[in-house]
């Protein structure tokens, strides 16, 4: 179970209503930074934020994935590392990211990503991968 706190704060802002607090508690979008690493990697210390556990709790979550898709790497690697926007496989910064059919299919890996992330990051959300398979997202 996700904190309580967490969810005692949704439980409250849902109860808002126009009528009597001029806003509707329900249309308030709760959004935060989910993790699951280090000290509370899998629960660890109890059922964290991550986007997972946050699943049907109606709050939503920063997806680093989206980020590490469209731009590379991630905060704690290489800043060279490109990703989708910043041309990995179409225009080599020079960095070594492996050989350029290793290149294209991280390029459509990350862009599945991305497919999955403007379908709302919907699970259940069905789509051809790049292997031509119907996955979930």
């Amino acid at each position: 179970m996700l904190s309580s706190s967490v969810q005692e704060a949704r439980s409250k802002i849902d109860a808002l209503t126009i009528e009597e607090d001029g806003v509707c508690g329900k249309d308030v979008y709760f959004y935060g930074e989910g993790w699951d690493f280090g000290e509370v990697y899998r629960n660890a210390r109890g059922a964290n934020g991550s986007q997972i556990n946050l699943f049907g709790t109606g709050i939503g979550s920063f997806n680093d994935r989206v980020r590490e898709a469209v731009n590379g790497g991630s905060p704690f690697g290489d800043p060279r590392i490109q990703g989708f926007a910043t041309g990995l496989y179409n225009l080599p910064n020079g960095f070594d990211q492996g050989p350029p059919e290793h290149q294209k299919d991280e390029l459509m890996g990350l862009t599945e990503r991305i497919i999955v992330a403007m379908a709302g990051n919907l699970r259940d959300y069905l789509f051809v991968n790049r292997l031509g398979e119907i996955t979930e997202g």
